[in-house]
């Protein structure tokens, strides 16, 4: 999965190697992912930061999986009932909804359904499109994807208010001076085997880094504190201070 995301511009994309509407892969395109500043709790990409931070280890020749092991599906399926049993009254009474209604299938037609209830939002066929659904035989021939449809359905889905110019918010990110101190020797100092990740989510690295420290307050209050991306804060600390400290010399 790693080798299909690259940065570009202001977002991440992920180049999707086949879906339900797609069997063999021979249509894929990039989907485009934003991240959402204003709801640390919605943001895709401070998830996959404090993932990558937590456990960063990569090996040359090793599989580039974004979650380690062979079960991840049944894994988070796992997880997320081990959730949801430890809501409490209250908590279930924000829902609307009953524990049993809700599961891993849930998660993808809740975006769409989501997308498709704004008004003047995604056209259903954008959609459907980024859903990887088949429109049918005579429209997969001539309905095909655009990527200002799927930017725009990017960031419906991150959460992001449509009704606001903040809807167009660019990322957390470093001023450029101070990427270009980030070498690939720094990178491999922070963090453990960067040298071993394909060349497109090393680009995204930059933007990770500034999510994490943009959002520190919020992940400092809402992860326990044995998690183990608690034990990079300092280390992360540390070398941003060590650049910015040459930036302003």
């Amino acid at each position: 999965m790693l080798q299909h995301m690259e940065c570009v511009e202001d977002c991440r994309v992920v180049e999707e190697q086949g879906h339900k509407g797609d069997q063999t892969g021979a249509n894929k395109f990039g989907k485009h992912v934003y991240a959402n500043p204003y709801q640390p709790s919605q943001c895709t990409i401070l998830a996959l930061a404090v993932h990558i931070f937590s456990f960063p280890e990569r090996f040359i020749g090793g599989k580039q999986q974004l979650f380690i092991g062979s079960d991840s599906t049944d894994r988070f399926g796992r997880l997320l009932r081990r959730v949801i049993g430890s809501l409490s009254e209250e908590e279930l009474r924000e829902l609307s909804c009953t524990p049993e209604v809700i599961g891993t299938h849930s998660l993808r037609k809740g975006s769409s359904s989501y997308a498709l209830g704004q008004v003047n939002g995604p056209t259903p066929v954008s959609v459907y499109l980024r859903m990887g659904q088949s429109l049918g035989r005579l429209k997969d021939r001539y309905i095909h994807f655009g990527e200002g449809a799927d930017q725009l359905c990017g960031r419906m889905i991150a959460g992001l208010p449509f009704d606001s110019d903040r809807f167009g918010v660019l990322p957390p990110h470093f001023p450029l001076l101070i990427t270009s101190q980030m070498t690939v020797q720094y990178w491999d100092e922070v963090v453990s085997g960067f040298s071993n990740y394909p060349r497109g989510i090393q680009s995204a690295f930059p933007f990770l880094l500034v999510s994490i420290i943009f959002h520190e307050d919020y992940l400092r209050k809402n992860l326990c504190e044995n998690h183990p991306s608690q034990d990079h804060f300092r280390r992360i600390r540390f070398s941003i201070y060590s650049v910015v400290h040459q930036y302003f010399l």
